[in-house]
């Protein structure tokens, strides 16, 4: 693939990553609508994608990518407070 179509596949894949989060609020879990819309959440939902990003490119591998995200999850949800905050 050329550099445009990575750049491109890759920044279409990290707007739909960031807009998912409050579209899952919509329709599907409206007790975290407070969570997904807050911007400081969808800031550092756009670095865990990138990062994600980065290092599908770097090892060619999707399941680097998809410990990663679950690991930064897991963390948030369990040590963070994040299962707190979205049942608030």
């Amino acid at each position: 693939m050329t550099t445009a179509t990575v750049w491109f596949w890759g920044s279409l894949s990290l707007v739909l990553f960031i807009i998912y989060h409050p579209m899952n609020a919509v329709t599907f879990f409206p007790a975290g609508r407070k969570t997904f819309f807050n911007p400081i959440f969808l800031l550092l939902a756009a670095v865990l994608g990138i990062v994600c990003s980065v290092v599908y490119l770097q090892s060619g591998s999707l399941w680097l990518p998809v410990i990663i995200h679950w690991l930064v999850v897991v963390v948030w949800l369990v040590f963070l407070g994040g299962y707190k905050q979205l049942h608030d």
